[in-house]
């Protein structure tokens, strides 16, 4: 209780709004859930006029959640999803983002994964408290409740990922919610389904968040045997398809909201890329590209007076199998 009577002077003596933020980071980085409320209690008059004040109500409804305090977290999540105009800072280039002085400070500390909740796009925000409601009901066993939210999540609150952030993990939290759910509705099959596009991507030991949770359903629920047909599927189901080679400009679009940035670059588009089947649908392997593969190799062949030829398909198909034997499900 100390630290929080600490935290209550430093706030309602503080000029620069700046250091209350840096004050809620530092507790949310900490986990001091209670130290983030009470910080955000005394000081929610001043807050409420800043451009920060969304974010900020969506970490005082992750400390509701976890404190425990599932209904003050809905009641917060709901208000959040109800406000039709939010208050947020308008931020033209990534360059303006860097120079913030709240960034910097967050940045250089170490905790530059918090500053997501200030610097985000404005469905972001909803996104975040309509995922959070879906929690919530799968905590309560209102399964189908729960999925209705996630579904909201792919179509009304889309999540806009923040220029330079890096990875999947909102997507990979958010199917394994849907996996759960539908595990405990005992719908086992479509339990697996959410699992499948994230599976291929996993490669390196300490990401099995799909492969693990995969190998769960089948040996738990649909049966070994079925997992071995799947895994052997996967590498039959490899299979090539021809693109036409086209050059065209592609702009790189990083707007979403207040964050407008847009850079061309040239680019020559390939002619094959690899597919494999997980129970009917298609997933990328591996794409080749036949005319920088060409031009690569173009000066090279000249020198040594050899004439350059593209990869055969069988060759293309050896790569993709031996990408996929990399895969996390084939090493268990």
């Amino acid at each position: 209780m100390i630290i929080g009577l600490n935290l209550v002077f430093i706030l309602t003596n503080a000029q620069d709004k700046t250091k209350v933020f840096q004050l809620i980071t530092n507790e949310v980085c900490l986990a001091n859930w209670k130290g983030v409320h009470e910080i955000i209690a005394n000081n929610r008059d001043s807050l409420k006029g800043t451009e920060y004040y969304p974010r900020i109500l969506n970490i005082e409804a992750d400390c509701m959640f976890n404190l425990g305090r599932l209904e003050k977290a809905i009641e917060i999540s709901e208000e959040i999803l109800k406000t039709e105009k939010l208050h947020i800072q308008k931020v033209k280039s990534e360059r303006q983002i860097n120079q913030s002085d709240l960034y910097s400070q967050i940045c250089n500390q170490g905790k530059s994964w918090v500053q997501l909740y200030f610097y985000e796009c404005k469905n972001t925000s909803k996104y975040r408290a309509c995922f959070r409601l879906a929690e919530i009901e799968y905590k309560n066993k209102n399964y189908l409740n729960s999925i209705s939210y996630l579904n909201q999540t792919d179509t009304k609150y889309k999540f806009q990922r923040r220029i330079n952030s890096h990875g999947n993990w909102e997507e990979k939290t958010k199917a394994l919610l849907y996996s759960k759910n539908y595990e405990a509705l005992q719908d086992y099959e479509r339990s697996v389904e959410p699992m499948f596009r994230f599976l291929l991507e996993e490669k390196l030991p300490n990401d099995t968040l799909a492969s693990s949770r995969i190998n769960y359903l089948y040996r738990e629920y649909l049966g070994e045997e079925k997992l071995l047909q799947l895994k052997k599927k996967i590498i039959e189901s490899l299979e090539i398809e021809n693109k036409l080679v086209s050059d065209y400009e592609k702009s790189h679009d990083y707007s979403c909201g207040e964050i407008e940035i847009y850079k061309t670059t040239s680019v020559k588009e390939s002619g094959r890329v690899l597919y494999t089947k997980i129970e009917g649908k298609r997933f990328e392997i591996l794409r080749y590209n036949d005319v920088a593969e060409y031009e690569r190799h173009l000066d090279l062949s000249r020198r040594k007076k050899n004439k350059w030829r593209p990869k055969s398909n069988k060759e293309l198909l050896r790569i993709a199998k031996k990408e996929l034997l990399r895969i996390n499900i084939y090493k268990n």
